[in-house]
């Protein structure tokens, strides 16, 4: 029998032949089912995982600049530690005319003490004009006419749910804030406190957000820690975030410089990645280490592959022995073997795949089954920041992870597949 086209029919056959599970071979075909179980496995663990690590990136980036902004600008201490910028509205009306600036709001921050009847916590009071607040866009959906006539007026706060939550308060019931930014007399600084509604709640989506920050009305947050009309920030949003990164190429018109450049020596620039680097840094190295790890479960399910079809070329020597003397040659008999050890690994990457797009598309719906069924939460926003597991899949990522496991399917074949190839007919069939 001789060859006529590259893996003729014939050798897509007995390929298929052998992987077939037979009574006498189930030693085999369980060897076989899992080898195809571990790369499903292991391709679908690390979909999922880079899948999830993508999300949280792009979440986290997205509560954090919906939130933040990407450039505050900030002004440098004065004699009592404070930094305040002078002039803010003239300064952000003179950020909203530079090129590829979307929005610039001034804003009054500070730390404070909150007092319920419950408890006392740490808050950080965050004074916006009404209008600002209701267009930052992750909580402006959550703030009602009332809650911004309450802030307008200067009788209300809007606290952060957790942190509403921690307090036992509720929209309508007082909380007492204090202010370490006291008012100076002959006895000392006697800290500010003053008696405010809870207006509203907000929702972030972040724990740190969600956990420690409060508004209150523009005037009232300058009045509160005795600011003097001055403002501690400006926040501006850009048209493009990535802009900022011309900061590393000294660019003279990188719109950081511009920016500053307006402040005339009394403010400095602050961006998104400075705020956010290290922790971004952290979660791209830990997501390549947990990839590395896991491309390890597909390699062991490769030596799986190796060892089945070592037995399986054992047990065919006969076979092989046979197929040699009607003429077939030993190519041929390398790649059916070849066959069967690669189709192990399509097969195993296909399944992964299908069951790793599957888990990513609901890993929302599993986590809060988990939940459900043990009462407790293994994606804690405590620990992991953001209220939600997101999983976002990257073409090209889940594209190499598929390639990946059959090439190394493939590559755990050429052993034995040479090894079958090499049989000498004439040594196989002396005793038969």
């Amino acid at each position: 029998m001789s060859r006529t086209t590259p893996f003729a029919s014939f050798e897509w056959a007995v390929a298929w032949r052998y992987l077939r599970a037979r009574r006498r071979e189930g030693f085999l075909s369980v060897i076989a089912g899992f080898s195809i179980l571990g790369i499903s496995l292991g391709v679908a663990t690390l979909i999922i995982v880079l899948a999830v690590w993508n999300g949280f990136e792009r979440e986290f980036l997205d509560r954090v600049l919906g939130f933040n902004g990407h450039v505050v600008l900030r002004g440098y201490e004065d004699e009592r530690g404070r930094s305040l910028i002078k002039g803010h509205e003239a300064l952000a009306a003179a950020v909203r005319q530079e090129p590829g600036v979307v929005d610039a709001v001034a804003y009054t921050e500070g730390a404070a003490i909150a007092q319920s009847r419950r408890a006392s916590f740490g808050v950080l009071l965050r004074g916006m004009k009404p209008a600002d607040l209701q267009n930052n866009r992750l909580i402006s959906g959550q703030v009602d006419a009332s809650a911004l006539a309450a802030l307008e007026a200067g009788t209300g706060v809007m606290l952060g749910k957790r942190l509403a939550e921690a307090a036992g308060v509720v929209p309508g019931d007082t909380i007492k804030l204090i202010s370490p930014e006291g008012d100076r007399t002959p006895f000392g600084i006697i800290p500010r406190t003053k008696d405010y509604d809870v207006a509203g709640v907000f929702e972030a989506g972040m724990f740190t957000i969600d956990n420690t920050f409060a508004f209150m009305g523009f005037d009232e947050a300058q009045l509160f820690f005795g600011f003097e009309g001055q403002a501690t920030s400006v926040e501006v949003t850009l048209a493009d975030p990535n802009d900022v990164a011309c900061i590393i190429t000294n660019d003279p018109d990188c719109i950081l410089f511009r920016l500053t450049a307006l402040g005339n020596g009394q403010i400095y620039a602050r961006d998104w990645r400075q705020s956010s680097l290290g922790f971004l840094n952290f979660v791209k190295e830990q997501r390549n280490v947990v990839a590395l790890v896991l491309a390890l479960i597909i390699l062991v399910a490769a030596l799986n592959i190796i060892s089945s079809l070592t037995i399986l070329v054992k047990d065919k020597v006969q076979d092989i022995a046979v197929l040699r003397t009607m003429g077939t040659t030993s190519g041929a008999i390398m790649r059916i073997f070849l066959i069967s050890g690669t189709a192990i690994g399509v097969v195993g990457a296909a399944l992964g795949l299908l069951l790793g797009l599957a888990v990513s598309a609901n890993i929302e719906a599993i986590r809060g089954l988990i939940i459900w069924l043990t009462g407790a939460d293994p994606f804690s926003a405590e620990i992991y920041f953001i209220d939600r597991l997101p999983a976002q899949l990257d073409v090209w990522e889940t594209a190499a992870v598929v390639v990946f496991a059959v090439v190394i399917a493939f590559i755990a074949t050429l052993i034995p597949s040479r090894r079958a190839a090499r049989t000498d007919p004439i040594e196989a069939l002396r005793y038969e």
